[in-house]
């Protein structure tokens, strides 16, 4: 288990969305330049080749649909998106390389030219196991949170890391779990995801499978 238990999660703002087209290019030149020899990302997906073409093709197709002719924007404002969609991935890696280094997401982002949210990651408060009426069968329920996603772990001894077995991964605070042999004491533990990253395990609780 890591030393280190992670309360932050960090996500890159591109900042290009709402620009006007022209405005997206500098924007798009200004991140190419930071992702450019930066040593948090020595091979950068999209590659930087590839972020460079993006935003040739689309200068060329707003140079071309400066003239006004007839069928010139279309094609000006597909290279714009494909540019726009390019730096989306990019952002992702960003935030990806961000996330795996808490101490030093902030500067992570910044570097790349994004500005960044911080966000605590959720906790998994008001945690709960209790005998189902059932036998073999239990039901486990924590808090719920907006465009959250649970997970739940057994195991019959809390005291080895490597002893816990995923057995519930849902989009629903409380599930029930079946199967369990009666009269034998079992340990559960619950995490939150959110916005794609695991907040820490709960306190494990046990129970007698009824």
């Amino acid at each position: 288990m890591a030393d280190h238990l992670k309360t932050r999660n960090f996500q890159a703002v591109l900042g290009m969305s709402r620009l006007s087209i022209p405005n997206k290019l500098v924007k798009a030149r200004f991140i190419l330049s930071k992702l450019t020899g930066n040593p948090y990302f020595p091979k950068p997906k999209p590659s930087l080749a590839t972020l460079q073409d993006k935003i040739t093709k689309a200068e060329n197709t707003i140079n071309t649909a400066s003239s006004h002719a007839i069928g010139t924007a279309s094609p000006m404002y597909a290279a714009v998106r494909s540019m726009e969609m390019a730096f989306f991935q990019s952002k992702r890696m960003v935030e990806t390389v961000a996330n795996q280094d808490e101490a030093n997401g902030v500067a992570i982002i910044e570097s790349a030219g994004m500005t960044v949210k911080v966000y605590p990651l959720r906790q998994s408060p008001g945690f709960s196991v209790k005998a189902d009426s059932t036998p073999g069968v239990v039901l486990l329920r924590t808090q719920a949170f907006r465009r959250a996603a649970y997970l739940y772990q057994i195991s019959s001894d809390p005291s080895k890391p490597d002893g816990w077995k995923t057995i519930i991964t849902s989009s629903v605070s409380k599930s029930r779990y079946k199967g369990l042999t009666s009269g034998t004491i079992y340990y559960f533990r619950t995490a939150t995801i959110f916005r794609r990253v695991q907040g820490p395990w709960s306190q494990p609780l046990c129970v007698c499978a009824p």
